[in-house]
């Protein structure tokens, strides 16, 4: 089920136990609802940058959509300190926001920074022209530079702790 972020309640979102990946992986996975994957829908954005491991899109303009993300975080971090998970992996806790602030000596501007994954394993980004226009990965480099604009569906699977 997709949820437009507007309407995304995040006192929803399910933290689950954590599970080792490999010696050096702890992931957590996360769900809504009835163990549904976390489907959002974000419309209009602007990509500042864009290349094959993240996404850059400037929130100027959207603090709606910076507070949920904002919401988001700190019901992970809140759910994790609760639950004392990072004390049971006896491992620090670093957590990388979703959104930060970018600043220059002229601008000051809230962004959301996102992970871009083109292997072909489960989680892997695919990118649209249209609905049924499927993009390659070259193709979507030449074509999301500065100044373009996207609509997206992101799928939020986990935290992920390196130990």
């Amino acid at each position: 089920m997709i949820i437009k972020i507007e309407d995304f309640d995040v006192t929803k979102i399910n933290v689950h136990d954590p599970y080792d990946l490999d010696e050096n992986i702890v992931k957590i996975d996360m769900s809504i609802y009835n163990l549904k994957a976390i489907m959002l829908k974000i419309d209009n954005l602007n990509v500042l940058s864009f290349n094959e491991k993240n996404i850059i899109l400037d929130l100027r303009n959207h603090e709606s959509i910076k507070k949920i993300f904002d919401n988001i975080d700190s019901n992970i971090v809140n759910t994790i300190q609760e639950r004392k998970i990072t004390k049971k992996l006896k491992t620090k806790f670093n957590y990388r926001q979703l959104t930060s602030t970018y600043s220059n000596k002229d601008n000051n501007y809230d962004i959301l920074s996102l992970n871009v994954n083109f292997n072909a394993d489960a989680y892997s980004t695919q990118i649209f022209e249209s609905k049924n226009k499927k993009l390659s990965v070259d193709t979507s480099l030449n074509l999301l530079k500065n100044n373009s604009k996207v609509d997206l569906i992101l799928e939020i699977i986990g935290v992920i702790f390196n130990k």
